[in-house]
């Protein structure tokens, strides 16, 4: 006998050895390591963070910085303070204030060239022009000094924390820093705007001939939405880089930001938000050169959407369960008070609980809220949807509790007598001792 549970005893340390051996999988799929110095990944409709690598450390954001310069022209657009078919001329301070090596298009913006304010965006946008977001930051604040201002104080507004912009256009500049969430604010922010979401999800577009500069042809920096035609092409890339599911928004690059991309993508009804920030190109052996900011965006997005999905907990006024009430006799259907939905893991272990509120006891009327339904993802409250009663439900009085009244009146009745009969007593007794000295009076 004492061999045997020796022999069991081994065999159970051995399979504990074995099993430990295995790594627990928590998921189907988890996204590797980003080759990027920072990233987010955001489901857009309910904010919720996927993944996030480094998400708030300070970056330089590069041309990226255009997002918010758009976001605040077109917010002086909807308050009437401007109007998008209105023609500015390019003074000739901003128009040649830019250092050479920044981004712009081509034929450059001219000094006195009178383009719409549509058209700038588009400049902007789709070809990241740094004199073009001067010309039109001067239109909406009367100086360039006093748009950064605004970006500055707008950024605040929009809860970014760890954003200090020093120009309009992101070229390198000390203390021009901002973060991938932060980022991811502003242009959440920004893809409300009706015209805003047209142009960043523009391909290519046509500038027409200006008082000074032939036609131009604009194609746009964010491959994902389709690259140029290779004749516009200096660099041999490793494939084409589109993705179907892509709606913008903005690229950015310089040699200390590296190589960054906000951008967003709409499939089956949903929508995410992806921020790279310090991505690099890569050379393979076959001279290609492999960006990865558009290939680790596109990662992020297929993990995003295969990962997660959208799934329904309850329907207003649906029956979820059945539970008893204090004074109540029986169990009350609890019907829940809304829809409720959330974006899980596809292999999530999900977990129902019905809390019975402390203080719900009968009675109560249908559409009396009496208790909760929490919906937990792996263990973790994910959504509470609020139970009420599906009909009106009445106050027992239990057998037990009749009896104890029955007794504690009979009680009360029978102290009553007792205090009766006792106090009669005691006013015999005092006539009696009464008369007693009254008799004694007389003797």
């Amino acid at each position: 006998m004492r061999k045997m549970r020796v022999r069991i005893l081994s065999l159970l340390l051995i399979i504990i050895v074995i099993s430990a051996s295995f790594p627990v999988s928590v998921s189907a799929q988890e996204i590797e390591k980003v080759n990027a110095g920072a990233a987010l990944l955001v489901d857009v409709d309910t904010g919720k963070v996927l993944y996030e690598q480094n998400s708030k450390q300070v970056k330089a954001p590069a041309s990226t910085t255009k997002i918010m310069t758009a976001l605040l022209v077109l917010e002086a657009v909807d308050r009437g303070e401007l109007s998008l078919d209105m023609k500015i001329k390019a003074k000739r301070k901003l128009a040649e204030g830019v250092k050479y090596d920044a981004s712009h298009v081509s034929p450059r913006v001219k000094w006195n060239e009178i383009l719409t304010l549509e058209e700038y965006l588009y400049c902007i946008l789709v070809e990241s022009d740094c004199a073009c977001c001067d010309i039109v930051a001067d239109q909406v604040s009367g100086s360039v000094d006093g748009f950064v201002e605004l970006m500055n104080t707008r950024a605040k507004e929009l809860g970014c924390t760890d954003t200090v912009f020093v120009n309009t256009h992101g070229y390198p500049a000390e203390g021009h820093v901002s973060t991938a969430w932060d980022l991811y604010l502003i242009t959440a922010e920004a893809m409300k705007n009706e015209k805003f979401r047209e142009i960043v999800s523009t391909q290519y577009c046509t500038i027409p001939k200006t008082n000074l500069v032939r036609e131009r042809k604009l194609y746009n920096s964010n491959w994902l939405l389709g690259m140029p035609p290779k004749s516009e092409l200096s660099i041999k890339y490793d494939r084409d880089y589109k993705y179907d599911y892509c709606i913008g928004v903005k690229t950015g690059y310089s040699s200390e930001a590296g190589s960054c991309l906000v951008s967003y993508a709409y499939k089956d009804g949903r929508t995410l938000c992806c921020v790279i920030l310090g991505a690099w190109g890569v050379k393979l052996e076959d001279g290609s050169t492999k960006r990865q900011s558009f290939t680790e965006t596109v990662r992020l997005f297929e993990w995003g959407f295969d990962e997660f999905e959208y799934r329904s907990f309850t329907t207003a006024g649906e029956i979820v369960g059945y539970e008893g009430l204090r004074n109540a006799e029986g169990t009350v259907p609890l019907v829940a008070v809304s829809d409720s939905t959330a974006l899980v893991r596809t292999d999530s272990r999900i977990e129902r609980k019905i809390v019975v509120r402390s203080d719900a006891q009968a009675p109560v009327s249908a559409g009396d809220v009496v208790g909760d339904l929490y919906i937990k993802e792996n263990g973790t409250t994910i959504t509470k949807i609020e139970l009420a009663a599906a009909n009106d439900v009445e106050a027992i009085v239990r057998q037990g509790d009749d009896a104890l009244k029955t007794n504690i009146m009979i009680l009360a009745v029978n102290g009553a007598v007792l205090l009766v009969v006792m106090f009669k007593v005691l006013l015999g007794k005092k006539a009696k001792r009464k008369k007693r000295r009254n008799d004694d009076w007389f003797i």
